[in-house]
């Protein structure tokens, strides 16, 4: 197993210039892997070796020094990316897409904040966990002729070092995007570790999009590695059953079954089946009513995020419970929603519903099991009358909002229920819903702990409020209201040191 010096003696060899050890977009080419360092261009290797040598405390200077002598966000998002990637950061690298989404949709002078959280949550968590860093990959590439032959049967047969080799070969052969692409139909194949195989898979690609393509390489690695991270197996998974389902019904369905146009009444009656609890019948039931062609996947993946969503509102345990099947849920909704809406194959977008609809499914039956829900019903949620200033109803909700800490169980859920009561009132209404969304962001750059959670989750629902049909968002954001930091929470101690130093640059 690689040391942490190995790890830092190949970014070194990499920083000294050899020149087969720096990847511009267009070298794909080569026949085999360099023997000694990571394919990393010189700068992001740099910055990567500046970070990992800098103590917790001292990482908000370092960002803030590098933003000073003008070298972009960019460059400092790809080195925190390939920081957290090359140190099997697990965790540290899903966050990193959600991070830059949320400094997109901020002020300028708060832009960076989420970043000096971001870095100071990677090196905490090298603390807390045992990591295996990424070295170097030795052995010859398949040919370009027979890399996708090899890597679909690595992938088969969950062989991490043989499907490491085929997709650089693809990669190098074909180009970083294809080979990218090439991960999507297993994205849904395993429900292993509550839907983190999708979330890393989609993560990583979104966080390439930010960063640059030239960055892909060592990215590619670490999907290979994150997906089989630990021994798992199809047993008693939905996927055999939902491939021969595939297999069966693909070819009956209409030219338009993916649209997103929606139907209200069918997405109750698809709820009332799901909360049967048998995700066969559910699928049954979707694939029936495409065929007849009474809905399109619009109407599923409102039942699928309403579900999901449902979790968060009505479980008996709050704190650390709601970060674990219910919280995962959405999140994996939500990685295989993107798959479904970037893939350009119709058979993974169908099969990634259908595997989505029943992992759903699964976790409520778990959450039941192990956490206990309280009765209720999603879609009977009412609003209640309000304040005509919605500022003073986002203060009220924000302030009936516990202070949450990381790993504790909270057995009242008082407070979150009457701020999820108000954000679905509030959102009634298309500015409600602004109002509410910028209010959340401004508390996220400011309050988050060390829960990598807490910026994944509300990110993730941000966007399925644009996917999912106008009627149902206020439901969503008032599932995404229960898990935010409110004002009885401080503020994050590194976010406040990289504000403060970045203030004093101004000034200075």
């Amino acid at each position: 197993m690689p040391s942490r010096r190995d790890f830092l003696n190949a970014i070194s060899a990499s920083a000294a210039g050899g020149a087969v050890l720096t990847q511009t977009p267009i070298s794909w080419a080569s026949a085999q892997l360099p023997s000694v360092g990571i394919r990393m261009n010189p700068e992001t290797t740099r910055l990567v070796k500046l970070i990992d040598d800098s103590p917790r405390e001292k990482c908000q200077e370092l960002l803030v020094g590098e933003f000073r002598r003008n070298v972009p966000y960019r460059e400092l998002l790809a080195a925190a990316f390939m920081f957290a990637a090359l140190r099997d950061g697990h965790h540290s690298v899903y966050l990193v897409h959600s991070a830059h989404q949320l400094s997109l949709d901020l002020s300028a002078d708060d832009r960076m904040l989420p970043c000096f959280w971001a870095v100071d949550v990677m090196k905490e968590h090298l603390t807390r966990f045992k990591k295996s860093p990424v070295g170097p990959l030795n052995g010859s590439l398949p040919s370009a002729s027979n890399a996708d032959v090899e890597f679909h049967a690595a992938m088969d047969e969950m062989d991490r070092e043989k499907a490491e080799l085929a997709i650089i070969a693809i990669s190098r052969s074909q180009g970083p995007k294809q080979a990218y692409a090439k991960f999507l139909p297993y994205a849904c194949r395993d429900n292993f570790f509550i839907g983190h195989i999708p979330i890393g898979i989609v993560s990583a690609g979104r966080a390439l999009e930010a960063i640059g393509w030239h960055h892909a390489e060592p990215t590619l690695r670490y999907i290979v590695r994150d997906m089989y991270r630990q021994k798992h197996n199809l047993d008693g998974q939905p996927y055999p059953h939902n491939v021969e389902r595939v297999d069966r019904t693909h070819a009956k369905l209409p030219i338009d079954w993916a649209s997103h146009k929606a139907n209200k009444e069918k997405t109750i009656e698809l709820l009332g089946v799901m909360k049967r609890g048998k995700w066969w019948n559910s699928n049954d039931w979707v694939a029936e009513h495409l065929i007849a062609g009474e809905i399109k996947a619009g109407t599923v993946w409102d039942a699928i995020h309403l579900l999901a969503a449902e979790m968060m509102l009505l479980l008996k345990v709050g704190g650390r419970r709601l970060g674990n099947r219910a919280l995962h849920a959405n999140t994996a909704a939500n990685a295989l929603h993107h798959v479904f809406s970037t893939s350009l194959d119709s058979r993974t977008r169908y099969l990634t519903m259908l595997q989505a609809l029943s992992w759903v499914t699964e976790f409520t039956i778990e959450a039941k099991s192990r956490d206990g829900m309280r009765e209720g019903d999603i879609v009977t949620m009412q609003p209640i009358d309000l304040e005509e200033d919605s500022s003073d109803t986002i203060a009220e909700l924000l302030a009936a909002l516990p202070p949450r800490v990381f790993l504790k169980e909270e057995d009242d859920r008082t407070g979150q229920d009457r701020a999820a009561e108000l954000t679905f009132s509030l959102t009634q209404s298309q500015q409600g819903c602004k109002d509410f969304i910028a209010a959340a962001r401004h508390s996220m750059a400011r309050r988050l702990s060390i829960n990598a959670h807490e910026m994944k989750y509300p990110i993730a629902m941000f966007e399925e409020c644009r996917r999912v049909s106008p009627v149902w968002r206020p439901h969503l954001l008032a599932a995404t209201s229960v898990f935010l930091q409110g004002t009885n929470s401080q503020n994050n101690p590194a976010v406040e040191r990289g504000a403060k130093l970045l203030v004093e640059g101004v000034a200075n």
